[in-house]
């Protein structure tokens, strides 16, 4: 996609075909992509259920390079992962938390050096989660919210990663105003270092209202703010004013419904507004 002209134009393939995996800017341009699972191979529906894993998850890793359009192979990862957080530290690093990766611990976490192509494994995880949202935090950690704890429902604890000592130590938890980590939250990063929490909701498949809160790294506490309509699988973007956009995504698995319109978060005042909703509803973004 070129910002410039608002144009899409075709690039090259990847060299494995791939479903669920992350996708990492790195500092030099380029862009990480790990893991996923074998796009031919329905993945499991049920996030509660003690067997929530992903035997057909890869440990593949690749690189795109934007100056050449291409795909290429770089070191296998330490371990395979599907759904896992992927986070680039303060020192180029990328952090690859969590998620699920067939008979390996889903509370293990790995480490990609792109200036040795090399994964290794780091620190676990203080529990053992899937479909978490991570965030680089202004101090170098990286907060990890909510998800799915594979063998007991979805969860609204959370954790910090320390790339000086390779652990993971335990955090408050989201308070209990409402919201319940889902699967599907996103987080943004505000122009002052809090992060905003949003998205997800207790029920498996449907909410009508849902809490978010912002994560203070300074004192390590969670706050609530205004609250949004529900929505998952939608994405959360940060704008040059210092407003969050959220747009797209889904309601309602079951009855496949669409959130009616878009929404503003404006950190000043702490609010959502709805603004006119995107041209071809429906869609559900990552």
């Amino acid at each position: 996609y070129d910002p410039k002209t608002g144009t899409f134009s075709g690039t090259g393939s990847l060299g494995t075909p791939r479903v669920d995996f992350s996708v990492t800017l790195l500092a030099d341009g380029r862009v990480l992509v790990a893991g996923g699972t074998n796009p031919t191979i329905p993945a499991p529906t049920d996030a509660s259920s003690p067997q929530f894993v992903s035997p057909d998850a890869y440990a593949s890793a690749e690189i795109y390079d934007p100056s050449t359009g291409r795909f290429s192979p770089t070191g296998s990862m330490a371990f395979a992962q599907s759904y896992q957080g992927a986070t680039r530290l303060a020192d180029g690093r990328v952090l690859l938390a969590g998620g699920l990766n067939g008979s390996a611990s889903p509370g293990t976490a790995q480490l990609y050096d792109p200036s040795t192509g090399k994964f290794s494994a780091t620190g676990r995880m203080t529990q053992d989660r899937a479909y978490q949202a991570a965030t680089l935090l202004p101090n170098g950690r990286v907060l990890i919210v909510g998800g799915s704890l594979v063998d007991n429902g979805r969860t609204t604890s959370a954790e910090l990663y320390d790339p000086a000592t390779g652990k993971f130590t335990q955090t408050d938890p989201l308070p209990a105003n409402g919201v319940a980590a889902d699967i599907m939250h996103q987080t943004a990063t505000l122009l002052d270092g809090r992060v905003l929490i949003i998205g997800g909701c207790p029920g498996v498949t449907y909410c009508t209202e849902i809490a978010a809160n912002i994560y203070d790294s300074k004192t390590g506490k969670f706050s609530p703010t205004d609250s949004m309509p529900a929505r998952h699988e939608f994405t959360a973007t940060l704008l040059a004013d210092g407003r969050v956009l959220i747009a797209g995504g889904i309601t309602d698995f079951m009855q496949v419904t669409w959130p009616s319109t878009e929404e503003i978060y404006d950190p000043a005042s702490g609010t959502f507004s709805p603004i006119v909703s995107l041209k071809d509803p429906g869609r559900m973004l990552h």
